[in-house]
């Protein structure tokens, strides 16, 4: 029977099931997870309520003026480019809607007219890629990450009648779970091959904003010099990690009018469009730098407490500290073996790393993945949380 992957998560729960935990009333402490742990910005409650009245109307698909208006002063702030009338801009519940949907939306583009369509995945990856990918009909081609290509998607090595039948390429830059980040050059090479092989790509930049010194790049500042990648570019971002909202489910899709349209003829079938109240708490939220920096500042003093965690225990060796991101990446061997045994005497959860890559579990004998030594750790709590989380941790790397 041909199945959907299964999530990450769902994939942890069943690793985990059954296994007793050393106090019962221990409280469980949640790492696997990048769920933002910081208060939410004040504006957005009082602006929901300000305009709950709008509840009272269907959301408009395009998103409101006043929205697609903040998008792009914020485009033309963070990027320093034009944001002119080719670039469309709008709303998805959240990225991952966005993500998904855009996939489908390719079965309606020349792109899918190829023999045998092809999508590139990083690998590991936000699992949504994959689920979009088998939905769509595509075969998945994983692009592997790991210490010897810097974490960075390695295009030099795909076969020729690989990249002839691609039809679309995710690309997460910041990198979800490395923390890696592609340059300027990177997105070039990347974009050249775009046009070359006639595929389109989906940039998924949601973790911008989280980043330790320099600012990520973006795809769209490749436009200025490359004004025709607009007709084969998507590019997702989301308040869920900038502004520490995922309950609010905004997301932020820009692309070219005629990628827009498609997308837009999509949700009209099967999205829940963003209801007014919360596009006008996005408008604050985007027009307002202030938190975001405060955001950067809380993590990259969590990233000071690790460095600080790991160097006081003898083992700074054994991680790699993320150029951006919220997460860690850490070599243990055996990223289940670990989980489990995290769990059972810690109470601690975290995230094998082979749940992050391509599923090919379905096979009489499971293949390797580039994540099987691996685990992902949310670095999201406040320091009192994190730090003796961490020294466990630590201590489990040990030995």
């Amino acid at each position: 029977m041909n199945h959907l992957p299964a999530s990450p998560y769902l994939r942890l729960n069943q690793l985990l099931s059954g296994i007793s935990t050393p106090k019962e009333d221990a409280k469980a402490l949640m790492l696997h997870i990048g769920e933002p742990q910081r208060p939410v910005p004040d504006n957005v409650g009082k602006v929901i309520a300000h305009e709950a009245h709008e509840f009272g109307m269907y959301p408009p698909a395009s998103g409101t003026i006043a929205f697609r208006q903040a998008v792009r002063e914020w485009v033309h702030n963070r990027y320093d480019i034009e944001t002119d009338n080719d670039i469309a801009v709008l709303p998805s519940c959240g990225g991952r809607e966005a993500l998904f949907q855009i996939a489908l939306c390719t079965q309606f583009t020349q792109y899918h007219n190829k023999p045998d369509p092809v999508v590139l995945l990083p690998n590991p990856m936000y699992h949504v890629y994959q689920g979009a990918a088998k939905i769509a009909g595509y075969r998945a081609y994983p692009l592997d990450l790991n210490a010897q290509n810097g974490f960075i998607p390695d295009f030099s090595n795909i076969p020729e009648d690989i990249l002839h039948n691609t039809v679309l390429c995710y690309i997460c830059n910041p990198n979800n779970p490395t923390g890696s980040v592609m340059g300027l050059q990177q997105l070039q090479q990347i974009a050249d091959d775009a046009a070359k092989y006639d595929f389109a790509i989906v940039a998924d930049e949601c973790y911008s904003e989280i980043y330790r010194q320099t600012p990520p790049p973006s795809f769209l500042q490749l436009l200025p010099q490359n004004p025709n990648l607009l007709q084969r570019l998507w590019v997702v971002n989301s308040l869920s990690k900038r502004s520490g909202t995922p309950g609010l489910r905004v997301g932020i899709v820009i692309t070219h009018h005629d990628l827009s349209n498609n997308l837009q003829s999509l949700r009209g079938f099967s999205g829940a469009h963003v209801p007014p109240p919360l596009l006008s708490a996005a408008v604050k939220l985007l027009q307002d730098e202030q938190h975001v920096k405060q955001g950067r500042a809380y993590y990259n003093h969590l990233f000071d407490v690790v460095a600080d965690v790991f160097t006081q225990m003898g083992c700074a060796d054994k991680i790699n500290l993320p150029e951006a991101g919220m997460f860690l990446w850490v070599n243990v061997k055996d990223g289940e073996a670990f989980a489990k045994k995290l769990w059972q005497e810690q109470h601690i959860k975290v995230m094998p790393g082979r749940y992050m890559c391509l599923a090919q579990e379905e096979t009489a004998k499971p293949q390797p993945t580039s994540g099987d030594e691996y685990v992902r750790i949310a670095i999201v709590h406040e320091e009192k949380i994190l730090r003796p989380a961490l020294e466990k941790i630590a201590q489990f790397l040990l030995t």
